[in-house]
């Protein structure tokens, strides 16, 4: 019993993240990215950007778990971190099941800034929730992006929820009602 009631009684204790960065503690870090306090996972993600690229490697690897609060902390992480080896994994966050965690990919590839991000960043214009998009159309203009065509323009201009100016364009991938309703959804706050 005496196990058990050390192992809740460190939980509930605020850990040392000070302590942790000072030992790079990459795994111990990542750990807090579990707590429920939301303030610990921030001072965690901080740490894990301040010890910089080293924490990468465990970073991607959490990316794998079912965890959709370790994959948030971690992407978060990897956004401050900047690290290029990261682009493959962020990539595939675009796709994760949680609307938040692919959100949060796509802010991260903008803040990587690497022109390797936008066929997906690109992709995500057409995601079913209204904050990926716009989080996509943000991070291309990071990387480079600039649209070429009417269709390019239309996808981006979306994501943006630029609808006056989506209307100025002559050939759309979609019919003109759907900037109406695509208008009265963005007002309504629906996705």
């Amino acid at each position: 019993m005496d196990g058990i009631l050390s192992l809740v009684d460190r939980f509930r204790s605020t850990p040392d993240i000070g302590k942790l960065t000072e030992k790079r503690d990459i795994t111990g870090l990542i750990r807090l990215l579990y707590f429920r306090n939301h303030e610990i996972q921030i001072a965690a993600v901080n740490a894990l950007g301040t010890i910089g690229p080293d924490a990468t490697p465990l970073l991607v690897a959490a990316l794998q778990r079912k965890n959709r609060t370790l994959r948030l902390g971690a992407i978060g992480a990897l956004a401050e971190i900047h690290d290029a080896r990261a682009l493959a994994a962020l990539v595939e966050r675009t796709k994760d099941q949680s609307s938040e965690v692919r959100w949060q990919a796509a802010i991260a590839l903008g803040e990587l800034g690497d022109p390797g991000a936008t066929p997906a960043l690109r992709g995500a214009l057409r995601d079913s929730d209204k904050y990926v998009r716009y989080a996509s159309a943000i991070s291309l203009l990071k990387t480079g992006y600039r649209p070429l065509t009417d269709d390019d323009w239309s996808w981006y201009f979306a994501g943006m929820q630029q609808w006056d100016r989506l209307v100025l364009l002559e050939n759309l991938p979609f019919p003109h009602w759907c900037i109406s309703w695509m208008t009265r959804t963005a007002k309504s706050g629906e996705k």
